[in-house]
């Protein structure tokens, strides 16, 4: 298989494409997972203040008790005036590019993005309210409403970065990376990575392709060699591969690839991708450094948030309606056999993470002291255990499975 090589063909070292301003505090063309997050967030953020300062001009202008009273006076169609005011807000700041990923996201950018989208909106507004002629709106209220909108703007920006990096350091919303290759490249990539962050990618270590792959202070643990990856995903936490072995070692990274599509692993590789696989994944960039992204598993934020809401809401009302069967089914099973109602396991779930599953016990209390002596009748090969007519299984519980 051949492999591309981008950045003009060449084995370009990480460091050597690396942005070179150490202020910059944001990621160029961000992971598409980390991208939509924040995009989302902050246009529904963008809304909230923008209705905040409204309000805030209105009450601070015309006091307390009369200031949605005296504005409504001025407009024909006061939430419908506000409702556009606050979606135009959010438009103009789209396109002024505060919502795309950015070849360049530093703090300076972002105000000088933040005052045109004001300029902009202060012109549409002004305009809107001569179109419409709507010539009683207080002046004094736009001069406290557009600077409030811009401060809003902008601080909403630095604070959601510093939430992402508190998250992070204290163990939320953080994605376990492990990294292929053991060379200078490996690591400037490991290091360019965790230094974003607000992308919440910690990296646990390293795997060497051979004993020519190596030489460099990781400083990072060295999980392995690269034979030895299925068994790093079976035992770690992983939920991200970086392939970053010698383009030379092109039926390796092919293996490599392949192992991470089998197990559902999200696929980055800087600078070089995989020809054959260009129709699935897409180029990407951090900081001015090329990555091929394949996505192997559920990687979009949003729509796994959504389905997690979907899960709450969902389990809440069904166990609201079925409780009165959850209690007749609690009375049954301690009536039934000694032992508590419900059986506490930890299982792993997504990309090896463990959790913790409760359910109606369905086997006799000693159930796990038994299970020494039935190992020999396991009809499944392989850590599992299965056996068709298993005797600790309870009368209830053969019902109930």
């Amino acid at each position: 298989m051949a492999v591309a090589h981008l950045a003009g063909g060449r084995d370009t070292p990480v460091s050597d494409l690396e942005d070179s301003d150490a202020h910059t505090w944001g990621v160029a063309r961000m992971i598409r997972r980390y991208a939509a997050a924040l995009r989302w967030t902050l246009a529904a953020a963008d809304g909230a203040l923008a209705l905040i300062a409204v309000v805030f001009a209105a009450k601070l202008r015309f006091g307390l008790a009369s200031g949605w009273s005296d504005v409504s006076k001025s407009l024909p169609d006061l939430r419908l005036a506000v409702a556009v005011f606050v979606g135009m807000w959010i438009a103009v700041l789209w396109m002024q590019g505060l919502y795309r990923s950015r070849d360049r996201w530093t703090r300076r950018s972002d105000i000088a993005a933040v005052l045109r989208a004001t300029v902009v909106q202060l012109a549409l507004t002004l305009s809107m309210l001569y179109v419409f002629k709507l010539p009683d709106v207080s002046r004094l209220l736009l001069i406290v409403v557009f600077p409030a909108l811009a401060a809003s703007a902008i601080g909403i920006r630095i604070v959601m970065r510093l939430v992402f990096v508190f998250a992070r350091d204290h163990g939320r919303n953080v994605r376990y990376m492990l990294v292929l290759g053991a060379n200078a490249r490996a690591k400037a990539f490991a290091d360019l990575v965790e230094s974003h962050a607000d992308l919440g990618l910690v990296v646990i270590g390293h795997l060497k392709a051979d004993s020519a792959d190596g030489g460099v202070v990781l400083g990072r643990p060295l999980l392995g060699m690269v034979d030895d990856l299925e068994q790093v995903l079976h035992t770690r936490i992983v939920d991200e591969v970086a392939i970053c072995l010698p383009f030379a070692m092109e039926d390796l990274i092919e293996q490599a690839v392949y192992v991470c599509e089998q197990e559902g692993k999200v696929v980055r590789m800087p600078v070089a991708p995989i020809k054959s696989a260009l129709t699935a994944g897409q180029i990407e960039s951090i900081d001015g450094v090329g990555v091929y992204s394949l996505s192997n598993g559920p990687d979009r934020a949003v729509a796994l948030a959504l389905k997690r809401g979907v899960d709450i809401v969902g389990a809440a009302l069904l166990m609201i309606v079925l409780s009165p069967f959850m209690l007749l089914i609690a009375l049954v099973i301690r009536l039934d056999s000694k032992g508590p109602v419900l059986y506490r396991q930890e299982r792993l779930g997504l990309h090896g993470r463990p959790f913790r599953v409760v359910k109606f016990r369905s086997m006799c209390g000693d159930a796990e002291e038994k299970l020494a002596g039935l190992l020999c009748e396991n009809e499944i090969n392989g850590h599992a255990f299965k056996l068709a007519n298993d005797p600790r299984i309870t009368r209830v519980g053969r019902f109930l499975r």
